[in-house]
C-alpha cells in the first residue's frame, strides 16, 4: 500500500514520534516520484530507480521553496522541526547545499 505524493513544495505540520510536529519541504517535482532506490518500505511505494544524474529541470527553484517555506512558518502556529523530505530522495534536488543554506 502507498500513499498520494506531496501535492506542494511545503506540507505539514504532522506529527512524528521523533520531531513532534514537523514541517515538510519537497523540493522534488510533485508530478513523480524521483528516487535512486526502490525500498520495500518506502511510503510511495516501489519504483523503478532513476540514475543519480538525472535531470531535474521542472523541481522548484530555491527561491520559490523558500518564499513557501516563510509563508507557512507565518501561517503555522507551532512547528518543531523543518525536514527535506517529500516525493523522493530530496538530496537529489540539483542545488540541495544551497537549499539547505537558504533554509
Amino acid at each position: 500500500m502507498s500513499v498520494d505524493l506531496q501535492k506542494d513544495v511545503i506540507y505539514g505540520p504532522g506529527n512524528s514520534r521523533r520531531l513532534r510536529k514537523s514541517l515538510g519541504i519537497n523540493p522534488l517535482p510533485l508530478d513523480r516520484k524521483v528516487c535512486t532506490m526502490s525500498c520495500i518500505y518506502c511510503l510511495y511505494g516501489r519504483n523503478k530507480p532513476v540514475p543519480a544524474d538525472v535531470e531535474l529541470k521542472d523541481a522548484p527553484s530555491i527561491e520559490y521553496i523558500a518564499e513557501k517555506l516563510q509563508r507557512r512558518l507565518q501561517e503555522t502556529d507551532k512547528a518543531d522541526a523543518v525536514t527535506f523530505s517529500g516525493n523522493g530522495e530530496p538530496t537529489l534536488y540539483p542545488s540541495f547545499y544551497e537549499l539547505v543554506k537558504e533554509v
